[in-house]
């Protein structure tokens, strides 16, 4: 199954990839169902890790708060996991901090404090969070 630009994954036609990290792909992508737009992560794994991905990713559909992503949708096509999720058009934290002069120290406060409160409400609920670690910024 290829990731470029008009092919659809179970319901939802990708059209731009818009990240890529170790071993996952992330786009734009616009759900047919309902005609919008979401970020569409795309994973290789075996049938094992599928399974997992799609248990996991089943807890975070009801998780609901502000510093959170909505998780819309998990799933398995082929032999990929996906998971759609709300698309939010900005900076990352990596962008903010390498831009020139940096990011001020109330800013980056501000944005731990949302990243502490997050991972709190997640531990408190059990649930996984795969995208937040530590890197070389």
């Amino acid at each position: 199954m290829s990731d470029g630009a008009g092919r659809e994954i179970e319901g939802y036609r990708i059209d731009a990839e818009i990240g890529r990290g170790a071993r996952a792909v992330v786009h734009r992508a616009t759900q047919l169902a309902r005609q919008r737009t979401v970020a569409l992560k795309v994973l290789p794994a075996d049938a094992a890790e599928r399974a997992r991905l799609v248990r996991a990713g089943a807890g975070a559909t009801g998780i609901d708060h502000p510093h959170v992503l909505p998780v819309y949708a998990v799933g398995e096509a082929g032999d990929r996991a996906f998971i759609a999720m709300k698309l939010v058009d900005g900076s990352t934290l990596e962008e903010l901090v390498r831009a020139p002069g940096g990011i001020e120290a109330r800013r980056a406060l501000a944005i731990l404090r949302q990243v502490a409160d997050a991972l709190d409400h997640l531990a408190a609920r059990g649930a996984p969070h795969g995208d937040v670690r530590a890197g070389a910024v």
